[in-house]
């Protein structure tokens, strides 16, 4: 769902099945990648570990974490601390793309300070 709205939206994607070929995918792609959006869980390795190795390829990378159960909310505070953004499922293609565009507005204020 959320490819197909952003995608309809005009942004570009790249996709993995998983949270190893994500962080695969990231570093074949990291200069062409403004953002990433990574499930809490996700198969090979979980959303967490994948973000872990996806800065250390590209550190200060916008991360949007998604989860739809309240169990993982201390693990989306922890990410939080750490500059990554929650979207908390279930969520509908209008608070997914506010969402996305002000990680990236954000993302685009912190980088012209520096």
């Amino acid at each position: 769902m959320a490819r197909e709205i952003l995608e309809r939206l005009g942004y570009r994607m790249v996709l993995a099945r998983d949270g190893e070929e994500a962080v695969h995918q990231f570093a074949a792609h990291r200069n062409e990648i403004s953002l990433v959006l990574l499930h809490m869980i996700m198969p090979r390795l979980v959303g967490t570990e994948a973000y872990e190795q996806i800065c250390k390829l590209k550190p200060g990378i916008p991360v949007i974490f998604t989860s739809g159960c309240s169990d993982h909310r201390s693990l989306l505070s922890s990410v939080t601390t750490k500059g990554a953004a929650v979207l908390q499922k279930p969520y509908g293609s209008k608070v997914l793309a506010c969402r996305v565009r002000d990680v990236l507005d954000e993302a685009k204020v912190l980088e012209s300070t520096r």
